[in-house]
């Protein structure tokens, strides 16, 4: 398992929302001769039996692999082990342009041909069709329909033709140097000059520093067709590529038509020796400081560069366990000191990033209180010394153990269902870095033989090394603005070094972990049951009122989602009260549940997979959760606790507040968000609900009306409806719910929604808007209205949008060459019956009324003239598609049946989707932005740079 997969596990534990299962199929057993009783750590791992694999004469290395999730697809991968760090110095950007090209002309679909081609088949651009760029890699992707052979052939005919027939046709290169300029242009700004402060610490010295792959703006202006080419001829060759295929196929004819398609192909001759720039080393520690005007928050981070475990041998795979679970105990101690009173930080996570495929550098990052930097800095140091003093302890290690194994278990209980893109991805990493790839079923048989074998001696050697100093880089990222010291790098130097002369105090002990709950409650009674065969949907309810519905599937082994909702939200609020009722369930969240604090309900959740969350939005109440079906129970108990177990401290809404100034004090400083604040104000006409809060209305918050509120909206289930979904049986199921949601007291109590009056702007608005410093434009078109919102009318809403998307990626990205994308986006409020559609892109400023103007030309269009059927046909391939995935999604299940009852509507009508779509028409969508594009009410907001102010020039003397 990558590093990469290590952090991002770690990370979702870190906010308790991992999911997980338990085998349920033992087929780990002929595995088992795959591990040597004593392995030789420098010893290869095996590779995955299900993986097919192998090495064409020319050089190319090809993967198949059969995977069942999602069924009918096969997601597609040209791997190519060259980036930005090989260009030449006249192709500053080619690899990236390459990139672009290769969509805009190759020798089987001349022009634009082959996105339209994987449209028609339902292949949505940028969903399912993309490319990413990087310093030592370029990856092609694609996800195609298998339900015929000659659909996946072509798709392997796609990937041949960018591994080796890209035309380069001077016009297409041409028009395509606008987009790949807008490109540029997006990070601009801000951005950019974090890169320019960051990168020469992180790259120190080495080439990679002069060779980000989107080039410079000079370098995009000048690059040369030929110059493009070139990097085209020299790296585009079998020896530095790979082809991954996995989906639900026939394994040996997949591998035929790659065999068919590639292995003619001969390289170039002699071949261009493939450089590998090295990061030099420094001892010494590197500090950077960056303070920006529109940087918004205050962050620090400590960092060390490092050598990558050699993943693909056995003492290296031991290594990755024993460092995550340093990482796994390092998540839980920056988590537990951000809970303490006076902490140098709000929040504070480790990241892990690769920076070549030997090289990689580990950091611990904090958001802190303004004006803190220097001690968010000395508390991330602290702890650094504290593992490197005194290590861990028993329980710190034995609750990081339960949670890498409970992953494990998740890992491994999931490869029936896992989708083919994580498989992909794995594979990618094989063949660009290294990694191993011995499959699940080994993964967990080490994990099993070797989790219990490492103890905390094993654990605190790890963590000694694991962030030691040896190519550290300290960082300030902080506001600019008039009363905040900028810390010099003198400054961090003396911190550096008070650390380490200082003595630290060993961790504490914090004693052992208590249960959730110490009695489970007495159950309730269930008064009616009802099912629906053709939902396959029981529905449940409780003498208190609750309503349960369950929808058992088997998409996922171990998976279980729920949502709950009550009519209400923040509707209910009184004005007076809407600041403590809008934090009220931050604060709960903060305090912790039943007799648990929150340092104490963390150490209790450790190592289970269980994630919830509550919230008020608009109209109702909302609890949404998952967990696995062996911590059903658990996941329960934390819903019962919701609503009878709140907690409400003073620190939980002193840490709110904290949290909500850092984000609120420099928010006016960033101009994307200023812009977007105003967008709002005038789009709901300065309504208070909706505008972005100020630190005065901090000061309204109140810890006795937050729990008042709280206790209003989620004190009785009487009229909450629950949804499950996922791997359940029935009558169990039904048992937990009579003892954990039934138990709950009830006062019958039965709410609706309150109109508080909020309108959207009833008129024209058109606003310009000059803020920043960024080289770019961003224009933003909105309108609204209402309607009968029924499954037709919304079908209809979608459809016209995503036909007037693709139309805008036509005219302003590929004819116009003005923008990387444009935005369409369409939202219903379904229970107020309205409806709003969104137009967004960005520019250049000098072409802002040329583009806008072409928007325009094309809403009229759509308005007036009924599109070429092709453009709802492929709509109707796509949306087709991707409904047949959504439908082995429990999430989405989940989603789909809550909206409906929340609406009032019949779920079955989900079942009809196929039939609204195929009914679509031009005609409809021509009608549709007709009612809805009006061309005399809407809001038009332009951000555009600050224009600079003349100097005055001092006269001659």
């Amino acid at each position: 398992m990558s590093s990469q997969r290590i952090l991002r596990l770690a990370l979702l534990l870190a906010v308790l929302s991992l999911l997980a299962c338990v085998p349920k199929r033992h087929r780990a057993d002929p595995y088992a001769a795959l591990i040597p009783d004593e392995p030789v750590p420098s010893a290869p791992l095996p590779v995955d039996p299900a993986v097919r694999s192998g090495v064409l004469p020319n050089g190319l290395t090809w993967y198949v692999q059969r995977n069942l999730a999602p069924p009918d697809r096969a997601i597609l991968r040209l791997v190519v082990r060259v980036g930005s760090v090989v260009e030449d110095e006249d192709q500053l950007g080619a690899a990236h342009y390459v990139e672009h090209m290769a969509f805009n002309g190759t020798e089987h679909f001349p022009g634009n041909e082959l996105v339209a081609y994987l449209e028609s088949i339902g292949s949505g651009f940028g969903a399912h069709v993309n490319a990413h760029t990087s310093w030592d890699e370029t990856v092609y992707k694609l996800e195609v329909p298998t339900t015929d052979a000659e659909t996946l052939d072509r798709g392997i005919l796609v990937l041949s033709d960018f591994a080796r027939g890209v035309t380069f046709d001077p016009e297409q290169f041409e028009a395509e140097r606008g987009v790949v300029l807008e490109e540029w242009r997006l990070d601009q700004g801000l951005a950019d000059r974090m890169q320019d402060a960051i990168l020469p610490a992180l790259w120190h010295d080495s080439r990679y520093l002069d060779r980000r792959p989107i080039g410079t703006e000079e370098s995009l202006r000048g690059l040369s067709v030929e110059a493009t080419r070139r990097f085209y001829d020299d790296w585009y060759r079998p020896d530095l590529m790979a082809v991954i295929a996995v989906g639900e196929f026939d394994e040996e004819q997949v591998q035929k038509s790659i065999i068919a398609h590639f292995g003619d192909w001969t390289g170039p001759e002699p071949p261009r020796e493939r450089p590998w720039p090295e990061l030099p080393e420094h001892p010494d520690p590197i500090i950077t400081v960056f303070a920006d005007p529109e940087l918004p928050v205050t962050a620090v981070e400590v960092a060390d560069k490092y050598d990558q475990v050699e993943e693909s041998t056995w003492g290296g795979y031991r290594q990755t366990l024993v460092d995550w679970l340093v990482l796994s105990m390092v998540v839980e101690r920056l988590q537990q000191r951000a809970l303490m009173p006076d902490a140098p930080w709000l929040e504070a996570w480790p990241d892990e990033q690769r920076l070549t495929p030997s090289r990689g550098v580990r950091s611990l990052m904090a958001v802190v209180p303004e004006g803190r930097s220097l001690a968010g800095v000395d508390g991330l140091l602290e702890e650094l010394e504290r593992v490197q003093q005194h290590g861990f302890t028993e329980g710190e290690l034995g609750r990081a153990q339960a949670s890498v194994m409970s992953q494990m278990r998740e890992y491994y209980g999931e490869r029936e269902t896992t989708d083919s893109v994580e498989h992909a991805q794995e594979i990618v990493r094989v063949f660009t870095t290294g990694e191993g790839m011995p499959g699940e079923e080994v993964e967990y048989l080490l994990a099993k033989r070797w989790l219990p074998e490492i103890d905390l001696a094993e654990v605190n050697e790890a963590g000694r090394g694991w962030m030691d100093g040896g190519g550290r880089l300290i960082q300030v990222y902080q506001p600019a603005k008039e009363g905040l010291d900028v810390p010099d790098p003198s400054d961090l130097q003396a911190v550096v070094e008070a650390v380490v002369a200082r003595p630290i105090a060993p961790p504490a002990d914090e004693g052992e972990a208590v249960p959730l709950m110490a009695e489970p409650p007495a159950p309730g009674e269930t008064v009616d049951e009802a099912y629906r065969p053709d939902l396959n949907l029981t529905t449940w309810t409780l003498a208190n009122g609750a309503t349960v519905v369950l929808k058992p599937t088997r998409f996922k082994a171990d998976d279980v989602r729920f949502e709950a909702t009550s009519p209400g939200g923040t509707s209910t609020i009184e004005d007076a009260d809407f600041v403590p009722g809008m934090t009220a369930t931050e604060v709960a969240g903060w305090s912790g549940a039943g007799e648990l604090d929150l340092p104490a309900l963390l150490r209790a959740m450790a190592g289970k997979r269980v994630g919830l969350t509550y919230w008020l939005e608009r109209h109702a109440d909302r609890i949404e959760g998952a967990s696995s079906t062996e911590d059903l129970e658990l996941l329960l108990q934390r819903i019962h606790l919701v609503f009878a177990g709140p907690r409400f401290d003073e620190g939980a809404l002193e840490r709110e507040r904290e949290l909500r100034r850092a984000a609120i004090e420099n928010r006016s400083a960033d101009p994307e968000a200023a812009f977007w604040d105003l967008v709002d104000e005038r789009w709901w006409q300065g309504n208070f609900r909706y505008q972005t809060w100020t630190l005065d209305q901090l000061e309204q918050m109140d810890l006795e009306t937050s729990e008042r509120i709280y206790r209003q909206r989620f004190g009785d289930p009487a009229d909450f409806t629950f949804v499950f979904v996922g791997n359940l049986r029935p009558e169990p199921f039904k048992l937990l719910v009579e003892q954990y949601i039934g138990s709950l007291p009830s006062q019958g109590t039965a709410e609706e929604w309150v109109d508080r009056g909020a309108e959207r702007l009833p008129t024209l608005h058109r606003e310009t808007v000059r803020m920043g410093t960024a080289p770019r434009a961003t224009v933003v078109l909105r309108f609204h209205g209402t309607f009968e919102s029924t499954w037709l009318s919304r079908n209809r809403l979608y459809g016209m949008t995503d036909v007037l998307d693709i139309r805008l990626r036509e005219v302003l990205r590929e004819d116009l060459g003005g923008t990387y994308g444009a935005s369409v986006s369409a939202q219903t409020d379904d229970i107020e019956g309205a409806w709003e559609v969104e137009v967004e892109f960005q520019c250049d400023p000098e072409r802002v009324d040329e583009l806008r103007d072409a928007t325009w030309a094309v809403i009229d269009e759509l308005r007036t003239t009924a599109v070429d059927d092709r453009y709802v046909d492929d709509l109707k391939a796509r949306d087709l598609r991707q409904r047949e995935e959504a439908n082995y999604d429990n999430s989405w299940w989940a989603a789909a049946i809550t909206g409906a009852l929340q609406r009032g509507e019949d779920p079955g009508e989900l079942l009809t989707f196929e039939e609204r779509t195929m009914s679509l028409t031009t005609e409809e969508v021509r009608a549709t932005a007709e009612k809805m594009l009006d061309p005399k009410r809407y809001l038009e907001m332009v951000l555009l740079p600050a224009e600079e102010e003349a100097v005055e020039e001092e006269p001659e003397e």
